[in-house]
């Protein structure tokens, strides 16, 4: 029980809970509460982006107005194409 504490804190669990706060949001339509979750899922990992893009092509799909559509699809994809061509992990 004791050597939880001793590990590394790890992003991912939080971008699971900010990736499903913002599809709750999504299905109820809260626009300003799904950016602020949006935003925080990039942040969390690098590769949350391209689950944050994702969200552009499910509500295209859904149907919804343009803006669930292009603002994922713009920030998840640019927050990774910039981050990676920055990021040390990526550079062979």
């Amino acid at each position: 029980v004791q050597y939880t504490n001793l590990d590394a804190f790890r992003e991912r669990s939080l971008g699971l809970c900010f990736f499903l706060w913002a599809m709750w949001a999504f299905r109820r339509d809260r626009w300003r509460l799904f950016l602020v979750f949006l935003v925080l899922l990039i942040m969390c990992r690098l590769e949350a982006a391209l689950f944050a893009a994702c969200f552009g092509v499910y509500a295209a799909l859904k149907g919804r107005p343009r803006r669930y559509v292009v603002v994922p699809l713009v920030l998840g994809l640019g927050y990774f194409f910039i981050g990676s061509a920055f990021s040390s992990e990526t550079q062979v």
